[in-house]
């Protein structure tokens, strides 16, 4: 057990000063803002993202770069919370009306799952995987060589079929 001690009786304990809790609040209150913000991107990304003909794949999910930046931005423990909130914004958006249910939470699972995998892999092999220039700096990576750029442009790239 933890021991508390009191500057004067009657006084307020010193772990939990006026002040602790105000930072406190404000810690919670900017998380809550963060979280309400990143739901409202993930709802016009998806939107955005589902009002593209349906004709082809797209290389580029919008939604998915907005899940990546949350999940980049909070802790693993909270992770949870975002990927969360995007499964009612997939399901009950009006965009979804006609897509059958098994499909969007196949998508679903897939991207959640894309999105989790992608940031454990960055936050584990970059130093800060929010900046784009620690990939250089990071331990064994090497900069892409000509022949190993298009290599991977033409194993990754867009396939026209003829």
């Amino acid at each position: 057990m933890r021991d508390v001690f009191l500057d004067e009786p009657g006084s307020t304990p010193a772990t939990s000063s006026p002040g602790h809790r105000a930072i406190l609040r404000q810690a919670l209150l900017r998380q809550l803002l963060g979280f309400c913000l990143f739901g409202a991107a993930y709802y016009v990304a998806y939107r955005y993202g589902m009002s593209f003909a349906q004709a082809g794949a797209s290389p580029f999910w919008f939604p998915d770069s907005v899940l990546l930046c949350g999940l980049l931005l909070t802790r693993p423990g909270q992770w949870w919370l975002f990927i969360g909130v995007t499964l009612p914004i997939r399901v009950f958006s009006e965009v979804a009306n006609g897509i059958p249910l098994w499909f969007l939470l196949a998508t679903f699972a897939i991207d959640s799952v894309r999105g989790v995998l992608t940031a454990t892999a960055l936050r584990r092999f970059l130093m800060n995987p929010i900046r784009i220039d620690t990939a250089a700096r990071s331990p064994g990576s090497r900069p892409p060589t000509p022949r190993s750029r298009s290599s991977i442009s033409s194993c990754c790239g867009p396939s026209r079929c003829t």
